[in-house]
């Protein structure tokens, strides 16, 4: 399988190659796979991001029980419930566009001997 970053670094090689190769439009070939990777890796930024603010949002929810302050601690609780959703459908994502990804770039012919 090919290296999508050596893809990411050098798209016009793979176009090259493949061309070469009798791939039928390369290029539209290296758009996919770099327009796939592009959506896998703002998959995986949402959830990294909303991980995070889950992380965040479940501290101060402590912080707002030990201030005995319950209306924000429950609205925490809420944003913490929407936030389990927006990871739930990031992962989803990210595992659809991955699994794209991965068996377009397993399909294609080696490029190892340019």
């Amino acid at each position: 399988m090919h290296d999508i970053r050596a893809i990411r670094d050098n798209p016009a090689a793979f176009v090259s190659g493949w061309s070469s190769r009798g791939v039928a439009d390369a290029q539209a070939l290296v758009d996919e796979i770099l327009t796939l990777d592009t959506a896998l890796r703002a998959a995986q930024t949402a959830g990294q991001t909303a991980l995070a603010r889950r992380n965040e949002s479940s501290k101060l929810i402590g912080a707002a029980m030990g201030k005995k302050d319950l209306v924000e601690a429950e609205r925490l609780k809420g944003e913490v419930e929407s936030l389990k959703g927006e990871i739930a459908a990031a992962e989803a994502e990210e595992a659809r566009v991955g699994k794209a990804l991965r068996d377009l770039l397993a399909a294609q012919k080696s490029l190892a001997a340019d």
